[in-house]
């Protein structure tokens, strides 16, 4: 769930070996999983938006994709069309939207995309066995989906989010660490949404971990990431892995400190850069049995 069109300037890109996988190719496959797109540029009300994007997802209910972006949305029609998402439609959706551009994304996940829960929940548990977080860290550290962020500060004012999957933790108003997976949500708009989460949270959200999923006729590959805001607050890629095709060659975990897990909640004598560790061999495992849901399987 993104903006198109964003004030800060594009982030870094490092090589690395996962950057040649193509964003998309001329299979058929690929082509029925673009996003489902409508101007609201004459479109007046949001009830009206809320019909026309009904229609739509009636329309193209064979093969729909998981996202759809409204574009050219006055500001006060956003607010209302949020409110009334929020009032009829199932919590499950996550939702995006920024008064700047007009854009006003609505992401309908997968198994795919909540696998991600599930790998984080798995991760925290081998912390708490190896004596890495204590009760009161446990207690204080949550993960959870469709929550509504609302970032308050520079550029990204007024952005509201609904990050796939983030860590709160007790006393923070935004959340450490955001998960943003994209399936038919292009490469691009992915890096968007981790840009406006880092530049909007201004520090608060310390990470930012990127899945791009790519749909091929002869099965699904995967990418992950690992973002997060340099000295100067700028957005920094950190990591930058394979998830399939599985690499020939080790691998390192996905790593993130204390410190970037509990940020300003950091307990006292709690040391801040031990390391935590998310192994891509138990992200593979939970991604394998999502995609068995959605009848697909990996390269």
């Amino acid at each position: 769930m993104s903006c198109f069109s964003c004030p800060t300037s594009s982030p870094q890109q490092p090589g690395s070996p996962t950057s040649h996988l193509p964003e998309a190719d001329h299979d058929e496959i690929n082509k029925s999983l673009r996003p489902i797109q409508v101007s609201a540029a004459n479109i007046p009300t949001a009830v009206r938006v809320y019909s026309t994007i009904q229609s739509l997802i009636q329309r193209e209910r064979i093969n729909t994709p998981d996202l759809l972006v409204i574009t050219e949305l006055k500001p006060h029609v956003g607010t209302q069309l949020w409110q009334k998402f929020e009032q009829l439609e199932s919590p499950a959706l996550r939702k995006s939207f920024d008064p700047n551009t007009g854009h006003f994304t609505i992401k309908m996940p997968t198994p795919l995309h909540n696998c991600a829960l599930i790998w984080f929940q798995d991760a925290r548990d081998k912390w708490i066995e190896a004596g890495l977080l204590t009760t009161a860290e446990k207690r204080m550290m949550k993960a959870q989906v469709a929550d509504t962020i609302t970032l308050t500060r520079g550029v990204y004012a007024n952005c509201r989010k609904e990050p796939d999957v983030h860590v709160n933790v007790h006393g923070l108003n935004l959340p450490t660490l955001c998960f943003e997976i994209g399936y038919s949500e292009s490469k691009p708009l992915l890096e968007s949404d981790m840009r406006r989460l880092l530049i909007g949270g201004q520090g608060d959200i310390t990470a930012v971990i990127l899945i791009k999923w790519y749909k091929r006729r002869a099965g699904v590959a995967g990418t992950i990431e690992l973002w997060r805001l340099d000295n100067n607050g700028n957005p920094l890629k950190e990591q930058d892995e394979a998830i399939f095709p599985v690499p020939s060659s080790p691998q390192p975990p996905i790593k993130v400190t204390r410190k970037m897990l509990f940020g300003n909640a950091l307990l006292p004598g709690r040391p801040p850069l031990d390391i935590f560790s998310f192994s891509l061999d138990d992200l593979r495992i939970e991604a394998r049995i999502a995609m068995a849901k959605q009848s697909l399987f990996p390269l």
